[in-house]
């Protein structure tokens, strides 16, 4: 039955995956000029900027030992010790293609606005229970911040190689980030260990189905700009 219903989840994960791809945006990704697409990538760096921030934000709601255990061994994933931060490495990539100073390029009131409504998201709880609370930050966490960041890079990818050569071997940040965010990747893995855990019947499946739907229309509402 859990093995069921999880499935059933994975598979509302890949639909929304599969949404994410057909926004214009992507659609019309080989028509963009290289400035215009510099711009999108430039805007994203500002929600990748906040990302560790949002998940000691959610870690500190959690109630499960297990389920802060995943965000937090994510976070420490993004800064480790002795290298550099997951941060660093994407705006090395940005340099690589010509970005010279990306910093200096401010938020868009849009991106401003994603970035407050996926703080808000985690401190609209659908339910006082502790389990299904830990549901709703997991799969906010992992819809929004993995699973659609994985389906976005698989065409943000393509794009930075063929417009400026940022290929696999030469890219410290996309490229690694697609893998270890994608189903078979091992952030996705962590989340899922916990997951299984927490979609123990129908009404753990449509919490869990609803809060991906919210946290998916607020990821996709950042493309909408360009």
């Amino acid at each position: 039955m859990a093995v069921q219903l999880f499935t059933k989840f994975r598979a509302r994960e890949r639909h929304l995956a599969e949404q994410l791809g057909r926004h214009s945006f992507f659609r019309q990704a080989d028509t963009l000029t290289d400035q215009a697409f510099k711009d999108y990538l430039v805007q994203r760096m500002r929600t990748s900027e906040v990302f560790v921030d949002w998940y000691r934000l959610a870690a500190a709601k959690l109630s499960s030992a297990d389920a802060k255990k995943v965000v937090q061994s994510i976070i420490n994933d993004e800064r480790p010790v002795g290298r550099c931060t997951h941060f660093e490495d994407l705006l090395a990539d940005l340099r690589f293609i010509g970005i010279s100073n990306p910093l200096s390029v401010l938020a868009s009131v849009r991106t401003v606005r994603i970035i407050s409504d996926q703080t808000r998201i985690l401190d609209r709880p659908r339910t006082l229970d502790t389990c299904q609370r830990d549901l709703e930050i997991l799969v906010i966490l992992k819809i929004a911040g993995e699973t659609l960041v994985a389906a976005e890079y698989a065409h943000v990818v393509r794009q930075l190689e063929r417009r400026f050569g940022l290929t696999r071997e030469v890219s410290r940040f996309y490229w690694p980030h697609l893998e270890h965010d994608s189903e078979s990747g091992n952030h996705s893995r962590r989340f899922d260990e916990v997951l299984r855990s927490l979609i123990t019947d129908q009404l753990a499946l449509g919490n869990a189905c609803n809060v991906a739907n919210d946290a998916a229309r607020i990821r996709m509402k950042f493309f909408d700009q360009f």
